[in-house]
């Protein structure tokens, strides 16, 4: 029961507001009425609904149903006032009538409705509208009802609304800590709160839903189309998952840029800062982007910048967040932040980079974890899994034309494709092919891409006398590279872990292949082992091991059932799980933590 003193704070605030505050064995007290009508009459004349969830005896109902009557509200829908449980809610149909009673007494003209049952039942059987402008969750029962309440109901507020949660101080930690996930979403943030007062009853915490506008993005990128690589195809595919008003990209000229440009509708402003100068390249690559960028932020109001590459264009998200306050995003791929870490200026540096950003977007587990060693709030991490444009690769392409030019007839042929560099195994699957030819005569290896350990590999191509046997291929057309993966009979890229810890981050060539319906070897490395499903759609390797790359090679090109299974299930594994389109719900999720 109440105390004298509190009895009179109700009386007083019964006589200012002009009507008879409901006493239900002291659960409502002065202090928490006073909070609720604030919150309430936040929306007057808005004429919304408030939504009440599982009040005990009905006294919050009451309270909101007289504050949202004054306020303007056409409805008050409360659900789970009776459920027959003895943890909450009134406790039979004669409680109910008397509390429906003493809301006609309340003269609460508003439209009430009282339904028992599972939230998503009840929402189904109201068909709640969106646009619930206030939702209010009473704490005083079991917490997994009341997460379950918060995680049910919330989608239904509008932008703005407010969610409500009374006796909030005695709550179980978890519904706390659902609460302040909210909160740390980026979705909600904390309007008031009442703290529980001894011998007053409890607390209460109000939430508004971040209201979410259109923000313009700025995209500064050194590696996009027609520049071949994983990290170009997954900027492409991922830029074109965000709204096209609300994206602009900066990228490099490069050779064809201009038709290529013509073949899609994202609005690319090409520069020249992929300068090769020698000592200066990675110089080049921070300044030069960095002033075109300021040229562009001056005609456009750019409200996010996206920097595809930490230690070059994520100095410039760092640098124009501090002059020009702009949250930035940083997009990591393994290698880009674990190659300096040695460093020990360039690491803090790093980490600066990474602290200061809105979020930061990883392209695997394997990253995420390195980015957790780096002391970066898991809160602000968000794992996009590269993905591929699964209808480029499964439609028809004649490959007859690529064949007799190479003279591919009758050939097995073993594909890699991708940049020249050390750690991606090349030399040890040359290695592999005398091993493999011993077996297999018809082989034939096929390197697709260019860079600078081209000339490392042809050198070791001739000290094994392999011209016949391993073709280079330089400067291939889109088109060619997916007749390459129609026409081969298993994709190879055994990439290895280099002693700088420079690794592969996970590998999307692996997917581009398996949506061609080919099986794919790749290594126990970095990222790559999420990128093939070992046994599944392809095998894993020790990229150290040049007998086990051969067996496994030699295995697939004998066993023609077993390579198609790989392939088969490669292939429905990237189309439900790897398909570009998936990149629209990544994008809405990573810029719902900058907003």
């Amino acid at each position: 029961m109440l105390s004298w003193v509190s009895k009179l704070e109700r009386a007083v605030l019964g006589l200012w507001y002009g009507f008879i505050v409901p006493d239900y064995d002291g659960m409502m007290n002065a202090h928490k009425c006073r909070f609720l009508w604030q919150m309430v009459h936040r929306y007057e004349g808005t004429k919304g609904i408030i939504l009440e969830i599982g009040s005990w005896q009905g006294c919050s109902t009451t309270w909101l149903g007289v504050a949202g009557q004054k306020a303007g509200f056409e409805q008050l829908i409360a659900i789970d006032l009776f459920t027959g449980t003895p943890s909450w809610g009134l406790k039979n149909k004669n409680t109910y009538d008397i509390f429906m009673r003493r809301m006609e007494s309340n003269r609460l003209n508003l439209f009430v409705k009282a339904i028992a049952g599972d939230s998503k039942d009840v929402i189904k059987a109201l068909q709640l509208p969106q646009g619930i402008s206030i939702l209010h969750i009473d704490g005083d029962h079991e917490y997994s009802a009341v997460k379950a309440d918060i995680s049910n109901y919330t989608p239904l507020l509008n932008a703005g609304g407010t969610l409500i949660i009374d006796d909030f101080d005695s709550l179980h930690p978890d519904v706390v800590l659902a609460v302040q996930e909210l909160m740390d979403s980026g979705k909600f943030k904390k309007i008031g709160e009442v703290k529980e007062i001894k011998g007053k009853g409890y607390g209460s915490i109000a939430l508004m839903k971040v209201e979410g506008k259109p923000v313009k993005s700025l995209f500064v990128i050194n590696d996009f189309p027609p520049i071949l690589g994983g990290q170009s195809n997954y900027y492409f595919n991922l830029c074109r998952a965000f709204p096209k008003k609300e994206l602009i990209v900066l990228a490099p000229q490069c050779n064809g840029f201009e038709n290529f440009d013509q073949t899609h509708n994202l609005k690319v402003i090409r520069k020249p800062y992929l300068v090769f100068v020698p000592g200066f390249e990675k110089l080049c690559k921070i300044f030069l982007p960095m002033l075109f960028s300021l040229q562009i932020m001056r005609k456009d109001k750019i409200g996010c910048l996206h920097c595809g590459h930490v230690l070059s264009t994520g100095i410039i998200g760092l640098i124009f967040k501090k002059l020009y306050k702009i949250p930035y995003i940083v997009y990591t791929h393994s290698a880009d932040i674990l190659e300096f870490q040695k460093y020990w200026p360039i690491k803090k540096l790093l980490q600066s980079i990474l602290r200061n950003a809105a979020a930061v977007s990883c392209n695997s587990r394997f990253t995420y974890d390195k980015l957790l060693g780096l002391e970066v709030k898991k809160e602000k991490i968000k794992l996009i899994y590269p993905k591929t444009n699964f209808v480029k690769f499964d439609q028809f392409l004649e490959t007859e034309s690529i064949v007799n030019r190479l003279n591919l007839v009758d050939k097995k042929i073993i594909l890699s494709i991708n940049r020249l560099i050390e750690r991606k195994g090349n030399d040890v699957m040359i290695q592999a092919m005398p091993a493999v030819l011993k077996e297999i005569p018809s082989a034939i290896y096929i390197i697709g891409g260019s860079g600078r350990y081209e000339t490392k590999l042809q050198r070791m191509v001739k000290d094994l006398k392999l011209e016949k046997q391993v073709i280079f291929l330089n400067h291939l057309s889109d088109e060619d590279v997916v007749r390459l993966y129609k026409v081969c009979d298993v994709f190879v890229m055994p990439s290895r872990t280099l002693k700088e810890e420079d690794t592969e981050g996970f590998g999307v060539v692996f997917l581009e292949a398996n949506a061609c319906g080919k099986p794919v070897i790749g290594s126990r490395c970095g990222g790559i082992p999420e990128a093939v499903a070992d046994g599944y759609s392809g095998l894993l390797v020790n990229p150290s091991s040049v007998n086990e790359i051969s067996q496994a090679v030699v295995g697939l090109l004998k066993d023609k059932d077993y390579a198609a299974l790989l392939g088969a299930q490669g292939r429905k594994r990237v189309q439900e799980q790897f398909n570009s389109h998936l990149y629209i719900k990544d994008v809405k999720e990573l810029m719902e933590l900058v907003l």
